[in-house]
C-alpha cells in the first residue's frame, strides 16, 4: 500500500500568500512532511511529490502535470494533495475536494474531514459535509482515489497565524494522517496527546533540551536516558549563557 502526498505549490509558485506574508507553499510542505512522518510511523509506505521548496517544472501547468505523472508512475493506491485556500479576510472554513462523489475518494475524504474537524474545531462552512466535487487537476488526472484538502483560508489573519505555527501544523498533520489511517483500517498515531504536552515538547526542542534523536513521544514515560539527556543539555545551556 503506497500513499502519495502532494505538498501544493513550491519553488517559483508560492501559492496563496496570507496578510502576514505566510506562503501557502511553506505551510503545505511543513504539514506534508509531518503527514509523511506519521504515516511511516504507522507502517505505511509513502511517496512525496516534493520534499523541499521546489517546483517540478518551470510553469504551473507543467508542474501540475509532473506531479500527477509522478504519482501515477509510483503506483500509489491513494493520493492526497494538501493546500490552503484564499479569498477574503473573513473566509473561515475548510473542505476536501474529489473529482466525483460516490466512490473511494469520497470515503477517504469523509475520514479526513472528520479528523480535521475534531482536531482543529474548524467548520466546513456550507450546507454539506465538507466534501465537494470539483474539476481540479490533482484529483482529475490521478489514476487512483485522490483528494485535495484545502486547509482553511490563509487569507484569514487568525487562520494564517494557526497555519504558520509549528505546533498547530503538527496537530493538523496528525489529523490528516489519522484520517488516511482510518480509511486504510489502521490504528491512528498519537491520538490522545494533550495540547499542553505537545507545547512542552515543542518548547523543549526549541530550547535545545531535546532533539529528534531522542525519539521521545509526549505520552511516553520518561526513561532514565531521556532524563539524563535533558539534564546534560540543560547544563550546557546554563554554561553557555554565562
Amino acid at each position: 500500500m503506497l500513499v502519495a502526498i502532494d505538498p501544493g505549490h513550491g519553488g517559483f509558485d508560492p501559492g496563496a500568500v496570507g496578510p502576514g506574508g505566510t506562503k501557502e507553499k511553506d505551510v503545505t510542505l511543513a504539514v506534508s512532511l509531518l503527514v509523511d512522518k506519521y504515516l511511516k510511523q504507522a507502517g505505511v509506505n509513502t511517496f512525496l511529490t516534493r520534499t523541499t521548496d521546489k517546483a517540478l517544472a518551470s510553469t504551473v501547468n507543467a508542474d501540475l502535470n509532473a506531479r500527477t505523472n509522478a504519482i501515477n508512475a509510483a503506483g500509489a493506491a491513494i493520493a492526497v494533495s494538501i493546500h490552503c485556500d484564499s479569498l477574503t479576510p473573513t473566509a473561515n472554513h475548510f473542505g476536501v475536494y474529489v473529482i466525483k462523489l460516490g466512490g473511494e475518494a469520497e470515503k477517504l475524504a469523509h475520514s479526513v474531514v472528520r479528523r480535521i474537524q475534531a482536531a482543529t474545531g474548524w467548520s466546513w462552512g456550507a450546507d454539506d459535509d465538507g466534501i465537494r466535487e470539483k474539476n481540479l487537476h490533482m484529483v482529475r488526472e490521478t489514476k487512483m482515489p485522490a483528494v485535495l484538502i484545502e486547509c482553511n483560508f490563509i487569507s484569514n489573519p487568525a487562520r494564517e497565524q494557526e497555519l504558520r505555527d509549528p505546533v498547530f501544523q503538527d496537530k493538523l498533520a496528525r489529523a490528516i494522517a489519522n484520517g488516511i489511517l482510518d480509511y486504510l483500517g489502521l490504528k491512528g498515531v498519537n491520538e490522545d496527546v494533550e495540547p499542553w504536552k505537545e507545547k512542552l515538547m515543542q518548547d523543549a526542542a526549541k530550547a535545545g533540551l531535546i532533539d529528534g534523536n531522542h525519539g521521545h513521544k509526549p505520552n511516553e514515560p520518561a526513561t532514565k536516558w531521556f532524563v539524563l539527556a535533558v539534564a546534560i543539555n540543560l547544563l550546557k545551556a546554563i554554561k553557555g549563557g554565562k
